[in-house]
């Protein structure tokens, strides 16, 4: 594993991380958006509730 060595690799790291609290414990979680694709994110957004709900209706039936 890379050792990360200035200051400015750290901040760059850090402003790529969002904390999400689950419980009593909190997560560094990473974000990385594709610089060469199509999809816009609502049509991402729209696209993971659209699974979660075909998902949910197969599992009701």
């Amino acid at each position: 594993m890379s050792e990360i060595n200035t200051q400015s690799e750290k901040q760059s790291i850090d402003e790529n991380r969002i904390p999400i609290q689950i419980g009593g414990t909190t997560f560094l979680v990473g974000l990385h958006f594709s610089t060469t694709s199509k999809e816009t994110l609502e049509d991402k957004i729209r696209s993971l509730i659209g699974k979660e709900v075909k998902e949910r209706l197969s599992m009701s039936l």
